[in-house]
């Protein structure tokens, strides 16, 4: 009943979406009482603490952003892969990774490592992204039509390339 009340944008919309989750993917943090989700190129945050909040952020446009928005394993950003706006299936490449930080900190490109088309995200549970160090996220992709894992690093915004069949 939280959501029905005290937010700056679309309430009723929100608590639709949130309701319906055929539409978006929506993550719950798992230690506050905080529902995050993306749609049409906006990132939408609803806090249930004493005094309810909510936030917008613009991830750049119209873009198409996928249902597989993930959390960081600290809990305390989102990772958000881009596809393109005419491509509304989540078999199409990611254009672009966002690292979005849940404090309102300022949005981070990370760079997608030349002639790789990104697949998805490699999760460690239903939503939170497998960072076998902290400062990195794990993708599935391909180069030169095979399959290779991509880490990116979130720190520095490097990336490695490793084919699956040579691990």
């Amino acid at each position: 009943v939280w959501m029905e009340t005290g937010f700056p944008f679309g309430e009723s919309a929100i608590v639709d979406d949130l309701t319906d989750s055929s539409r978006i993917a929506t993550l719950w943090h798992p230690t506050r009482d905080k529902a995050v989700f993306a749609k049409r190129g906006k990132l939408y945050t609803l806090e249930a603490a004493d005094k309810p909040s909510a936030s917008e952020i613009d991830l750049g446009g119209d873009n198409y952003v996928s249902g597989a928005i993930t959390l960081s394993r600290d809990a305390n950003s989102i990772v958000v892969p881009v596809r393109a706006a005419d491509s509304k299936s989540e078999k199409s490449d990611i254009e672009k990774v966002l690292l979005v930080p849940l404090d309102g900190g300022e949005v981070k490109i990370l760079a997608i490592p030349t002639g790789v088309k990104l697949k998805r995200v490699i999760k460690a549970d239903a939503r939170t992204a497998w960072q076998p160090k902290e400062s990195d996220v794990i993708f599935v992709g391909t180069k030169a039509g095979e399959q290779v894992y991509v880490r990116m690093a979130t720190d520095t915004s490097q990336a490695s390339v490793v084919p699956v069949n040579g691990c």
